[in-house]
C-alpha cells in the first residue's frame, strides 16, 4: 500500500458531508465560484462554507 497522496477513507469522509458534496459537485464543471455562491448551493452560512472549503483544501480536494 502506498503512503503517498490522500487515503481513500479520508476522501470519502470529506465527500460524505452533504454540504461538501454539493460544493464539490458544483465545482466539477470547471467554473470558478465564490465562497458565497458555494454556501448558497450547499445550503449553509458563508462562514460554514469557508470552514468546509478549508477542510477540502487540506484534503487536496
Amino acid at each position: 500500500m502506498s503512503t503517498h497522496g490522500p487515503y481513500l477513507a479520508e476522501i470519502a469522509h470529506l465527500m460524505g458531508d452533504p454540504a461538501r458534496a454539493n460544493m464539490l459537485h458544483a465545482l466539477m464543471d470547471g467554473r470558478a465560484l465564490t465562497a458565497k455562491e458555494l454556501a448558497w448551493i450547499a445550503g449553509v452560512a458563508p462562514q460554514t462554507a469557508s470552514g468546509h472549503l478549508a477542510k477540502l483544501m487540506q484534503g487536496s480536494l
